[in-house]
């Protein structure tokens, strides 16, 4: 089983305490591209009221160790898989694209905006894929303003996967190199 199965849960799971994205500094830690909290609700990552075990210890009066066990509520944050970005939805691979404009061109590799989308979401026959159809850009040579390199369209988990690992059949990475090299004007990610 991969990494990339392991660390998502399954569809018939209820929602899970183990998350796919834990943020730092407003961003979801050691993924590829930069995605914001703000997009915690796409990402299926929600707060509920979960019921909690706290195990105390105590000393008495001789010096003996006394358990207390006491059972409560609170608010914990947990995983889903119904993915949602949606349309307008823009996504850099740098936290630094936040910057002043002019700034931030000379950081960004790739940017992302979805043109249209379609929630994943489970009906009564069990789960259904969403999509997600989104351009891709690259700086200009003169570091300028961004160029559309690509459009496609994927599932919302392979997007989850595209935003976390740079992966798609073909990594982010190969795609940056194609365009470098001058070979392809539009790099296959397929």
């Amino acid at each position: 089983m991969s990494d990339t199965e392991r660390s998502w849960p399954s569809y018939k799971d209820a929602k899970s305490r183990k998350l796919i994205a834990s943020f730092k500094n407003g961003f979801a830690e050691s993924w590829y591209f930069a995605v914001p909290e703000a997009f915690r609700d796409a990402l299926d990552i929600t707060q509920e009221e979960r019921a909690v075990t706290v195990k105390h210890t105590e000393l008495t009066k001789d010096g003996s160790k006394k358990y207390r066990i006491e059972k409560r509520k609170e608010m914990t944050w947990v995983q889903g898989r119904n993915y949602s970005f949606k349309r307008g939805d823009v996504i850099y691979d740098t936290p630094k694209a936040y910057e002043e404009w002019s700034e931030a061109l000379k950081h960004i590799k790739f940017s992302i905006q979805v043109k249209a989308a379609r929630p994943n979401k489970v009906d009564n026959e069990g789960p259904v894929a969403g999509m997600v159809r989104f351009d891709m850009y690259t700086p200009n040579m003169a570091k300028s303003g961004i160029d559309k390199v690509t459009s496609r369209e994927i599932t919302q988990d392979e997007f989850v996967i595209l935003l976390k690992y740079g992966r798609l059949p073909t990594p982010i990475d190969e795609l940056l190199k194609q365009l470098q090299k001058g070979k392809k004007k539009q790099p296959d990610l397929f």
